[in-house]
């Protein structure tokens, strides 16, 4: 939803130092330029020496004495912006934002966090003397530094009365790495007072997966974790000790379970434990081994297929019934068997003669 952005008067006040009387003051038109992050005025005179304050106590010199730029605006929190000037001696001041009709029906508590990795979640409580059937708020999201867009809130939660106390964000790396949230009220048709919070704010870290890879002797155990706005981990095992690295290798592991927990100490953030997950590795042999016994099973098998096979066959005279003997052959001049070798003898005045060799 755009915003319109309007310079803001404010509350002037002025108080006049040593000045000759009906003299126009040096100061003129006090306002603020939310657009601009600049609180400007109109000069009169000859004017020097001019400084701004914030809230009381954050000082700092006027650009060419017409006025102060700052890098951050609340639109919520209502603050005292004063100028002072040295020659001749003056002050204003305003208050920005104007102070709102109902101020203590602005959202209370209003806070963010990032969870789940991807997802950011922002609730807040109902004001005090707002009732619930009479309120209404509505959450607006803004770039830290480029204020002149809004964006609502995408998806809201209510409670019992109808009244949005949550709003949810999906994909959060859409949004820009700093931003601001800005919760604004209506309160029987008056404006509230709104609240904002820069962003991000505290991020709920989620456990990673574990996984292993284990045998008899070792098991090495991994994880990734994930997180948009932290980079700096460390791990606690639940088996072991704090460690940093994102492996572990757990030697003789036999059967175990573990859970891990993931901190940033810098931050002071810790996620829960992650639920138990039992890994077996008594039974669990590596790819070579596995290799080798599944050839030497399959050999094995063989081997007894055949000698089956060889024994059964032996035993039931198959190859005599598929392979007949071939009977003995007849002596072709005699109807003796040809058991024993003949000899015929052939020669010159011999005659016909026929013995045994």
């Amino acid at each position: 939803m755009p915003f319109l952005w309007l310079p803001v008067f404010g509350m002037l006040v002025t108080g006049l130092l040593q000045t000759p009387k009906d003299a126009k003051p040096p100061i003129t038109n006090l306002r603020m330029e939310p657009k601009y992050k600049r609180l400007t005025w109109e000069l009169s005179g000859n004017v020097s020496d001019v400084w701004c304050l914030k809230g009381g106590t954050h000082k700092k010199r006027a650009n060419d004495n017409r006025y102060c730029q700052y890098l951050t605006l609340s639109l919520c929190k209502v603050t005292n912006y004063t100028v002072q000037v040295g020659h001749p001696p003056f002050s204003a001041w305003i208050l920005f934002p104007e102070p709102g009709e109902n101020p203590e029906a602005a959202a209370a508590n209003l806070s963010c966090r990032v969870h789940d990795v991807d997802f950011v979640t922002c609730h807040w409580a109902v004001g005090k003397v707002a009732s619930g059937d009479s309120v209404q708020y509505q959450l607006f999201w803004m770039d830290k530094y480029v204020d002149n867009m809004e964006h609502e809130c995408p998806r809201y939660s209510k409670n019992e009365h109808g009244v949005h106390v949550q709003c949810h964000f999906y994909n959060v790396t859409k949004y820009p790495q700093s931003f601001k949230v800005m919760v604004r009220g209506i309160s029987q048709g008056h404006t509230v007072s709104c609240t904002h919070r820069f962003f991000p704010g505290a991020e709920v870290l989620s456990p990673p997966n574990v996984t292993a890879d284990c045998n008899k002797s070792h098991s090495f155990m991994m994880w990734q974790m994930f997180s948009h706005f932290t980079k700096d981990f460390e791990y606690d095992l639940h088996i072991l000790k704090d460690i940093k690295t994102e492996f572990y290798t757990l030697p003789n592991p036999g059967a175990y379970t573990v859970q891990i927990r993931v901190r940033a100490d810098l931050l002071n953030l810790a996620s829960a434990w992650s639920t138990p997950k039992r890994f077996v590795c008594d039974t669990d042999e590596d790819k070579r081994t596995r290799v080798w016994r599944t050839a030497l099973l399959v050999a094995l098998g063989t081997l007894v297929m055949a000698l089956g096979t060889f024994f059964f066959c032996k035993k039931c005279s198959l190859p005599q019934k598929l392979f007949p003997p071939i009977p003995k052959m007849k002596d072709p001049i005699g109807d003796n068997p040809h058991d024993d070798m003949v000899c015929m003898l052939w020669g010159h005045g011999w005659g016909d003669t026929r013995g045994p060799c």
